[in-house]
């Protein structure tokens, strides 16, 4: 009853909430294992008259017993689970943990395979996509999936939303890395999708903080160093300054905002407590992080990023990127080396012009070749 509550006082101020459910396994303590199960082969497995769960996993990276997802006992199971959230608790859809897994294409220790065009996973997850719209039409499904694109452009062109795994290259544009720091992939148009239905994002509860990595590997020329903190949460700045001009939802770790520098295996593993820092807020230079997050957050909500037509320039040192709408143009441009760089943002049009941030008119005379001198890790 008290998260019933909590999900309507959630709904009240317009906050959607979203179920993270693990639908490819489980563990011993599950009745679902505990009912048919054979514990005379070496740690026990599921017995193979198990209705709902392999004796054992068809894919590589499967933790628990898997679940057989082509069995229709497992399939109604599942659709009653989803059923009974969106309806008893009216969550606002599922999130899927490893739905990559959701298989019975046996593919052994091969990673590669497995993220191969996988014609009958699609029809499990599209199955069940299409019954929790039946049940709740606007509900959310969001998929860590990690496949190759043939076959995530198939889920994403029919409204299911996937993880964009651009953590690396983010990781690359916020050390002043150059390799491997291209970020084109984190639009969703470039993967060859008709919708917006990649999910960005620069870190996440499985991958190491941005700012943990600066200050450990961050690069530098002369005086000028990531690995300092300063240096480096202005680095964060023109990080989250691309991911948020690319157009498309996206994903916020906690207090990412604010520069968290200690690291995922922090307290003894990735799912050890860390501590929250709240005063983290009370340092200038992190404050800064956190406005620059608010200020594009609400840029973001403009016709322009929902409607504009999005082109970019992300592989070199200086970035860039254009949205051309009628209510208004945008150009974003960023130096995310370690030495200051002149370049051309290169603008749709003559005339005046206006820093976002600091709301100061720019006179534009020569659109396509007119330069300006970025700073180290500096964004305009």
């Amino acid at each position: 009853n008290q998260y019933k509550k909590f999900i309507d006082e959630c709904h009240k101020r317009g906050i959607a909430v979203i179920l993270d459910i693990v639908t490819n396994h489980c563990f011993g303590q599950c009745p679902l294992a505990l009912m048919y199960f054979d514990p005379n082969t070496g740690s026990g497995q599921p017995s193979p008259q198990n209705p709902w769960l392999n004796p054992q996993s068809p894919h590589p990276l499967s933790v628990g017993y898997d679940f057989n997802h082509e069995s229709q006992y497992t399939r109604d199971f599942f659709k009653r689970v989803l059923a009974y959230w969106l309806t008893e608790y009216k969550i606002d859809g599922y999130r899927f943990d490893l739905s990559k897994g959701l298989t019975q294409k046996y593919t052994g220790s091969d990673l590669g395979a497995w993220s191969q065009y996988d014609q009958g996973r699609i029809n499990i997850l599209s199955d069940y996509y299409n019954h929790i719209k039946s049940v709740k039409p606007k509900a959310y499904v969001i998929l860590e999936h990690f496949a190759e694109n043939n076959e995530e452009t198939v889920l994403a062109n029919s409204g299911m939303m996937l993880w964009s795994a651009m953590h690396e290259r983010y990781k690359q544009v916020g050390t002043g890395w150059q390799t491997n720091s291209d970020i084109s992939w984190a639009y969703h148009a470039n993967r060859g999708w008709s919708y917006p239905n990649l999910i960005d994002y620069m870190e996440n509860h499985d991958e190491e903080r941005m700012m943990f990595e600066a200050l450990k590997y961050g690069n530098s020329a002369g005086s000028y160093n990531l690995k300092d903190t300063s240096n480096a949460l202005n680095h964060m700045r023109m990080a989250a300054a691309m991911m948020f001009g690319i157009p498309g939802p996206k994903m916020v770790w906690q207090f990412g905002e604010l520069g968290y520098d200690y690291s995922i295996q922090y307290n003894g593993d990735r799912t050890a407590p860390k501590p929250p820092r709240w005063d983290y807020l009370n340092r200038t230079d992190r404050q800064l992080l956190y406005h620059t997050y608010s200020a594009m957050g609400k840029l973001r909500k403009s016709d322009a990023f929902r409607y504009g037509a999005y082109t970019s320039d992300l592989g070199g040192k200086g970035k860039r990127m254009w949205i051309a709408h009628n209510s208004m143009n945008v150009v974003i441009s960023g130096n995310m080396d370690v030495t200051s760089l002149t370049m051309a943002p290169g603008f749709n049009n003559a005339g005046t012009w206006y820093d976002y941030f600091s709301g100061q008119p720019v006179n534009i005379t020569d659109p396509a070749g007119q330069n300006f001198t970025l700073a180290t890790g500096e964004f305009r």
